[in-house]
């Protein structure tokens, strides 16, 4: 066809040297053959303008049926020019009885393998510059026009050497860039969570020594898993989170380490470890309710920096005195048990004339004050709690006596009812003729 004659006569006059080529779609096709951007010309067109365009030689029987075939990239019928695509894949029926396919690629198919892999834009222009370094010629049996001589350029075109392209994300900067996406995603969720009141403060992080442990049995003990956990290091902490109204366990709990190290080997040695027929859960804990406690009551805040200060100065103390099964019942110990639990289900809030008095006193001091106001709460809302329990109770025992009088009446009046009919229906009868004799 006439478009193997014009490719030939271009490639001769090097027309196609440090040719850019345009696009890649991949899995599709790669469009090149226009070095000056003015949407291509054929052999005659460099010559005489006029000439710029061949007409289309569509042959019907040639399909785009393999990777590698070599057709006009014409944009209008029979405007053929320099411009052509080369086939990514096998099937491309999209483009048959559309373009006319002039050539094919014999060697080099995993070059184009290479091409199909580019970085490109939304329109498909690769990022990378990628050249037609030159065409060389190996036969051409067919004659040259009179003209070619005049167009010939004296001597072949450098080639360009275009610089590497360096991408801005390789892997190294990639995972720090994903690092910063997480991060900053995290400090935003924090933010969200301090404007709902969820978050005393978004720059407040869970404390480093203290354990996650879940899964666990409904009859494992606090004294057991604090036994079993001894063996990594001190434990200031060892607490089980239990039901505020059963007092059931919920089967997780806190354990609060003296060192971040016990932390770490008790997180390698004890994930799926068996503990009364259960396989247990261990993480880090992202719990941040004992910070919480430490500096948030009644509405009042503070910062992260307030908070670690209070922590270092109590040592993480306060939450009342004996022995309970959680801070929801206002129960707990000196050393911090149930901190784990929701910070407002225990105790009930300081009166004015108590916050008054807690702001003034020093900060040393805050901790065993309020521990002291939750104890005497607590011990007055238990003591609350026994009264209504005995008072129901001799409710009921109230209502249940009358029911007994009452039922007791009821079948008293049975029997009754039931001797008088026995005693009618015992009763002689006289008969009529008697009567009438009287």
């Amino acid at each position: 066809p006439e478009l193997c004659r014009s490719f030939l006569k271009l490639a001769k006059v090097y027309f196609y040297h440090n040719c850019i080529i345009d696009t890649v779609e991949k899995d599709f096709i790669l469009t090149t053959g226009d070095p000056r951007q003015d949407g291509g010309t054929s052999i005659h067109g460099l010559y005489d303008r006029s000439k710029r365009w061949l007409p289309d030689e569509i042959d019907e029987k040639r399909k785009h049926v393999k990777r590698g075939l070599v057709g006009s990239a014409n944009t209008k019928t029979n405007q053929n020019g320099s411009k052509f695509y080369i086939t990514l894949r096998d099937e491309v029926t999209y483009l048959d009885g559309k373009h006319t396919i002039f050539g094919e690629v014999a060697e080099g198919l995993d070059i184009l393998a290479k091409i199909n892999t580019a970085v490109c834009d939304l329109d498909h222009h690769p990022l990378q510059t990628m050249r037609i370094r030159k065409v060389e010629i190996l036969d051409d049996e067919m004659p040259d026009p009179t003209w070619l001589s005049k167009i010939m350029p004296k001597e072949e075109p450098a080639p360009i050497i275009d610089e590497v392209f360096k991408n801005p994300e390789d892997e190294e900067d990639e995972e720090a860039l994903r690092e910063r996406i997480a991060k900053a995603e995290a400090k935003s969720r924090a933010v969200s969570l301090q404007l709902l009141g969820d978050l005393p403060d978004a720059d407040i992080v869970a404390p480093e020594n203290v354990m996650f442990v879940a899964q666990l049995h409904p009859v494992t003990q606090d004294s057991d898993l604090e036994l079993i956990f001894s063996r990594f290091g001190t434990i200031k902490c060892c607490e089980i989170i239990r039901d505020w109204k059963t007092g059931d366990s919920l089967q997780y709990a806190f354990i609060e380490f003296e060192t971040q190290e016990a932390v770490n080997e008790a997180y390698l040695k004890m994930q799926g470890v068996l503990i009364d027929d259960r396989r247990i859960f261990v993480d880090f804990s992202q719990s941040v309710s004992k910070q919480w406690n430490m500096f948030r009551r009644n509405g009042a805040r503070a910062t992260a920096e307030d908070a670690a200060e209070i922590m270092s100065k109590t040592g993480g103390k306060g939450k009342g005195k004996g022995k309970g099964k959680g801070s929801a019942k206002g129960k707990g110990d000196a050393n911090g048990k149930g901190s784990q639990a929701r910070p407002d289900a225990g105790g009930r809030a300081p009166d004015r004339r108590d916050t008054e008095r807690a702001s003034a006193a020093p900060a040393d001091h805050k901790g065993r004050s309020r521990s002291r106001s939750r104890g005497a709460a607590a011990a007055s809302r238990s003591q609350t709690d026994r009264q209504g329990e005995a008072r129901g109770h001799r409710s009921r025992d109230r209502d249940t006596s009358t029911r007994d009088r009452q039922d007791d009446k009821r079948r008293a009046r049975s029997r009754d009812r039931g001797a008088d009919r026995r005693t009618e229906s015992h009763r002689p009868r006289r008969s009529r003729s008697r009567e009438r004799r009287r």
